[in-house]
C-alpha cells in the first residue's frame, strides 16, 4: 500500500481561493425534481470540517468529488485507486487549488479488506475518524465479470461493514455518511453488460438494506446511492471491446452513449446535496444534469393477482 502526501495538519480552515477549474463544467447545474423527496427540512451534514474516503477517488466522478468537498472547506479527503501516477496527480490538482495537507492519496484495491480497513484507520489516526465514505471504485468489464464483482459489490459490502464499524455510534463513532455509486443500470436492464447490470442492482440492494432504519438507529451511519446516468468517465472508455462477445459490447455502447454525456462536476453536485439533505436508505439519480429521487416500489402495491394454489 503506497500513501502519498500523508498529512500531519489537524487544522480546519477555509481553502485558499480557488483557480478556475478545468476539469469540470462551471455551466452545469443539478436541479431537483418537483416530486416529493425524502428529505429533511434541516441540514443532515456539512461537508466543513468532515474528513471523507473516496474510493476511485484520482479520476472522473470521485475527483469531482474531492473538488466539492473541500471546496466547501472539507477537513481532508483520502482518495484511493490504483493507479498511482493518477493518484499523484490528483494529489497536485487539488492541493494546488484548495491548499496543501487537505489530500491524502492511497494506492490499493477496494477487493483487499486489509487495505480498506487501513484507510479508517489512518483517518482514525490522523484525524480522529471518518465522517464520510463514498464507494465510488467501478468497472465496467464483463469480460473480466469475477473481477467486476469482487471490485462491485464486495468492494461495496467491505466498505459499509467498515464504515459502521469505524464510524457507528454503538461502536463509540460519531455516525456520519455512506454514499454508494450504483449507476442508472442498477434501476433497469442492460442487456449488452448484464454483469455490470446486476453488480449495481446488487448495490442498490445493499443501499436499502444497509440504510434500513433497523441499523440507522443503531449506528447513526446513513447509507444512500447515487445513480449517475451516462457521465464523461474512464469507467466508459473501451466499453465495447471489454464485454462478452462484440455484439454484446456494441449494444452496451449503444445504450449508453444513447444521449450526451454529462459532466463528472454535474454528479458531484448531486453528491453535495444527498449529503446535506438525503435520508438513509434512499435512492437518487442524476442523469442529464437533473437530480431525482426514485422510489422502490412496495411490491404489495403493484402485485397484481394470477391464481391461489391449494396445497396437498
Amino acid at each position: 500500500m503506497m500513501v502519498k502526501k500523508k498529512s500531519e495538519d489537524t487544522s480546519c480552515k477555509d481553502p485558499a481561493p480557488q483557480k478556475k477549474q478545468t476539469l469540470v463544467a462551471d455551466s452545469s447545474k443539478v436541479t431537483t425534481s418537483a416530486q416529493a423527496s425524502p428529505t429533511c427540512q434541516k441540514e443532515l451534514m456539512s461537508p466543513k470540517c468532515k474528513v471523507a474516503i473516496i474510493t476511485g477517488g484520482a479520476t472522473g466522478i470521485g475527483f469531482s468529488t474531492a473538488c466539492h468537498l473541500l471546496k466547501n472547506c472539507a477537513r481532508h479527503v483520502i482518495i484511493t485507486g490504483i493507479d498511482s501516477g493518477e493518484g499523484e496527480s490528483a494529489v497536485e490538482q487539488l492541493e494546488e487549488r484548495y491548499g496543501d495537507n487537505k489530500v491524502t492519496f492511497v494506492c490499493g484495491d477496494v477487493k483487499n479488506p486489509a487495505h480498506f480497513e487501513g484507510l479508517f484507520e489512518m483517518a482514525c489516526e490522523a484525524f480522529g475518524g471518518t465522517d464520510i465514505l463514498f464507494n465510488n471504485a467501478g468497472i465496467l468489464q464483463d469480460k473480466s465479470w469475477g473481477n467486476e464483482v469482487d471490485v462491485n459489490v464486495k468492494g461495496v459490502i467491505i466498505g459499509t461493514l467498515l464504515a459502521f464499524k469505524y464510524m457507528g455510534k454503538d461502536k463509540g463513532g460519531k455516525g456520519g455518511l455512506v454514499i454508494n455509486n450504483a449507476s442508472i443500470a442498477g434501476l433497469h436492464p442492460l442487456p449488452g453488460a448484464p454483469v455490470y447490470c446486476i453488480t449495481k442492482h446488487a448495490v442498490i440492494g445493499a443501499t436499502l438494506n444497509f440504510g434500513h432504519k433497523f441499523h440507522y438507529q443503531t449506528t447513526g451511519v446513513r447509507v444512500c446511492a447515487i445513480c449517475p446516468g451516462s457521465t464523461s468517465t474512464d469507467v466508459t472508455e473501451n466499453v465495447c471491446e471489454n464485454q462478452l462477445t462484440p455484439e454484446w459490447g456494441k449494444e452496451a455502447e449503444r445504450q449508453i452513449f444513447l444521449k450526451p454525456a454529462q459532466s463528472p462536476d454535474v454528479v458531484g453536485k448531486a453528491v453535495m446535496y444527498i449529503l446535506r439533505q438525503a435520508r438513509s436508505g434512499t435512492i437518487w439519480v442524476v442523469h442529464n444534469n437533473i437530480l431525482k429521487f426514485v422510489e422502490i416500489p412496495n411490491r404489495h402495491k403493484i402485485s397484481t393477482f394470477v391464481k391461489e394454489f391449494t396445497a396437498c
